[in-house]
């Protein structure tokens, strides 16, 4: 059965949908058999293009739609608005991806592209 469901959120993270919250936002919507729309002023995007999620320019404290329609439409909404409300996106991720005492470095190779390397 299809269900369309829509609902008006504050945004919430202090770095608003930008980066690494709105890369977090499409991961999550397209997890989802639903499609999922994303609303700004009068700008209309695809919740599942990270270049639409981006044009929306949405900073902390504005106003956003969200509009998810299929099957799992209300699932796929529940897990989107937690990533648009919560101030801090996890930092977490990226101190667990290399061992304790172990950091990435990045060097740069003769063509000029940035290349990461383990110390």
């Amino acid at each position: 059965m299809m269900v369309t469901i829509k609902k008006k959120l504050v945004v919430r993270n202090k770095q608003g949908l930008h980066a690494r919250p709105a890369a977090l936002f499409v991961q999550i919507a397209n997890k989802f058999d639903s499609e999922v729309t994303v609303v700004k002023d009068d700008l209309e995007v695809n919740g599942k293009s990270i270049m639409g999620i981006l044009t929306l320019a949405a900073e902390k404290d504005s106003s956003i739609t969200i509009i998810a329609t299929g099957k799992d439409a209300h699932q796929a909404l529940l897990e989107l608005e937690k990533i648009v409300t919560v101030e801090e996106t996890e930092q977490k991720h990226k101190a667990q991806s290399a061992p304790p005492g172990h950091r990435a470095q990045v060097k740069h190779t003769s063509e000029g592209k940035a290349k990461r390397c383990s110390s």
